[in-house]
C-alpha cells in the first residue's frame, strides 16, 4: 500500500519534471524546431526507476542536446570532407562550396538543473 504510494508520487514527479524540462529549453533556447524539446521524455524502466531525459534516438542525425546544455567553446575550424560537402543554392540559382568556417562560441543552459530547480516533491 505505502509502496504503491510512493510509486504514485514518483510517476507524477517524473512527469512535472518532464513537462518542466520541456519548457526551460522552449523558454531559454534559441531552438526553432522543437525537435530537442520534443526529444524529452519519461521512461519507467521498473517500479523502482523512472528516467527522464533526452531520446537520443529522437534527435535525429545530430543530437545537439549536450551543446545547449554545456555549451561549446568555438573557434574549432570546419572542413568539407567530400565534394559536395558544406555547398550550398541561394534564392538566385547560384552555388557555392565552402573551403572551412570556424564554429562559434555557444553558451550553455543547463535546462536539467533548471528544470528540477522547478519541480516541487
Amino acid at each position: 500500500m505505502v509502496l504503491d504510494l510512493v510509486e504514485k508520487r514518483v510517476d507524477e514527479y517524473a512527469e512535472r519534471l518532464e513537462n518542466n524540462m520541456r519548457g526551460s529549453v522552449q523558454s531559454n533556447t534559441k531552438a526553432s524546431t522543437g525537435r530537442l524539446a520534443g526529444a524529452i521524455t519519461t521512461e519507467k524502466k521498473s517500479s523502482k526507476i523512472t528516467r527522464v531525459g533526452v531520446d537520443s534516438a529522437r534527435m535525429g542525425k545530430f543530437d545537439y542536446s549536450e551543446v545547449v546544455q554545456k555549451g561549446r567553446p568555438g573557434g574549432k575550424k570546419l572542413k568539407p570532407k567530400g565534394k559536395k560537402a558544406m555547398s550550398w543554392n541561394d534564392k538566385y540559382g547560384n552555388s557555392g562550396i565552402s573551403k572551412g568556417h570556424s564554429q562559434s562560441k555557444v553558451k550553455g543552459f543547463d535546462f536539467v538543473k533548471d528544470a528540477i530547480s522547478k519541480t516541487s516533491i
